[in-house]
């Protein structure tokens, strides 16, 4: 718990020093992490990781969302924590990738660890194809504010399958503590994702299970994860 209370104190500093450099206009992603560089060129169209052309087709989910509703703004910071919490407890789009547009500015910027792109379709469908549906999970742990850079917190447990072009890999349930930051009017304009455990971690236990007991332990079950933020201040 003490761990991730300093992952959390020392947020808003790594925020604003990532927010320098975003790439804003690029239509594919710009992969940080040599390792899936390598893999996002290797992979063909429509697989997981790619950034999406106007061209391609989207998956029957997310070819139901209205992608131009219209948008919905929320100057104020708690209730529209409120509502982001409500939409993801209904549709964890951190995985499915079954947003409501109307939440988010057309200037949308997503960056983790190891990837950057832009516009919020690009990724819905990316994280829709990277994620299996059928297991993958985004359980919410805590949500807060911070009014100090007008940013959402969202703390959530992800577990589940990934597919990456040929690969269904099963990932080690671990904490993502994500930045949902909003414009002037309330829409979320940039979201990051920064990650409990090391990339090279994720990507071992996922590769080779039977190395988990000699890395980081997995995040516990949700219950247990939102006692502990809970009582951290």
């Amino acid at each position: 718990a003490a761990h991730l209370a300093r992952r959390f104190a020392a947020r808003p500093l790594a925020l604003r020093a990532a927010r320098t450099r975003v790439r804003l206009a690029e239509k594919d992603p710009a992969y940080e992490n040599p390792l899936l560089a390598l893999v996002g060129r290797l992979l063909p169209a429509g697989s997981g990781g790619s950034g999406r052309d106007k061209g391609e087709a989207l998956s029957p989910a997310l070819a139901a969302i209205d992608w131009d509703a219209s948008k919905a703004p929320e100057r104020d910071l708690r209730k529209n924590a409120a509502r982001l919490e409500a939409a993801l407890a209904r549709a964890e789009w951190f995985v499915t990738g079954k947003i409501e547009p109307r939440f988010f500015s057309d200037a949308f910027v997503f960056k983790d660890p190891d990837v950057t792109l832009t516009g919020v379709q690009a990724y819905a469908s990316g994280v829709s194809r990277l994620f299996d549906q059928r297991s993958a999970r985004a359980e919410i742990a805590r949500v807060r504010v911070r009014d100090a850079d007008s940013a959402i917190e969202v703390a959530w447990r992800l577990s589940g399958g990934v597919t990456i072009g040929p690969l269904e890999l099963d990932l080690k349930p671990y904490l993502v503590l994500t930045d949902l930051v909003v414009d002037q009017s309330g829409l979320v304009v940039y979201q990051e994702d920064t990650f409990s455990i090391p990339g090279w971690d994720i990507l071992l236990s996922a590769l080779f299970p039977a190395l988990r007991p000699l890395l980081a332990p997995e995040a516990p079950p949700i219950a247990e994860l939102r006692a502990r933020l809970a009582a951290e201040p």
